[in-house]
């Protein structure tokens, strides 16, 4: 009995004509189809798998050198997506009847000058920083945000803009949490011809309840004397006051310059 083999549907599918057809001896005879089938299943397998380039892996039509990079399957007559390393970057790649399209390229990250300027670096892909010193930038410690919001105190605003004549009144008024010094800066008119400014220095002793206070002025315009500033302490609370005698209508503004307490 003759039995040939074929076709054959490697590699779209595996041939299943030899389990399906196997030869008998003393029943079968062999004819050139056996041998040829054969030959043509191993070509098929070598086409699949490629060319000796000192591949030492392959998988399907992707194969890898013995380097580890990968080696290009673009002749291969299958259509193949692989990561392209040859040349160092890492890029997908759709390769198919010796064309190579690339479908994503790794872009190396960079850091702008404003960025290095500011501490930062970059090495291996590798995004860096570092803490602020006296040589170099960087970011700030969360200790040095504390020392530097103390190193000063946002100046504060106040006013007082209808004191009228034998009432003291506060211009400016704060809870202090300890003993402390203050410094305003203050302007003094009757928002016609008659104005001075200075400063008012205090000092408080907040266990205590008292304060003392010094104040400094520019020579005025017109006349002020009539308005008198003080400092006193009461309720818990550090006061700037003022107090016109024989006017009204004077306008109180101070702008608190420094602060500080323990």
């Amino acid at each position: 009995m003759t039995t040939t083999w074929g076709p054959l549907t490697y590699p779209t599918s595996i041939d299943s004509y030899f389990t399906s057809s196997t030869l008998v001896d003393n029943d079968d005879q062999v004819v050139a189809n056996h041998p040829n089938s054969i030959g043509a299943a191993i070509l098929a397998l070598e086409t699949k798998l490629g060319i000796d380039n000192g591949v030492t892996i392959d998988l399907g039509a992707l194969s890898f050198l013995a380097s580890g990079l990968g080696a290009n399957p673009s002749a291969n007559p299958i259509p193949t997506i692989w990561v392209d390393n040859t040349a160092g970057s890492f890029i997908l790649t759709y390769s198919y009847n010796g064309v190579d399209t690339q479908l994503l390229n790794q872009v190396d990250v960079t850091l702008a000058a404003s960025a290095t300027t500011g501490g930062m670096s970059i090495s291996t892909q590798e995004i860096g920083n570092q803490a602020a010193s006296t040589a170099t930038n960087g970011y700030v410690l969360s200790t040095d945000w504390t020392i530097f919001n103390d190193k000063d105190t946002p100046a504060v605003y106040a006013e007082n803009l209808d004191i009228d004549t034998g009432i003291i009144e506060t211009v400016d008024s704060f809870n202090p949490a300890g003993d402390g010094t203050i410094m305003w800066a203050y302007q003094i008119s009757d928002d016609l011809t008659n104005m001075r400014c200075g400063t008012v220095l205090a000092v408080w002793d907040d266990s205590a309840g008292t304060v003392d206070s010094v104040e400094s002025t520019t020579a005025e315009l017109g006349s002020t004397a009539a308005v008198v500033l003080s400092v006193d302490y009461s309720a818990s609370e550090v006061r700037l006051r003022a107090l016109p005698t024989g006017s009204s209508d004077w306008k109180v503004r101070v702008t608190c310059v420094s602060k500080f307490e323990v």
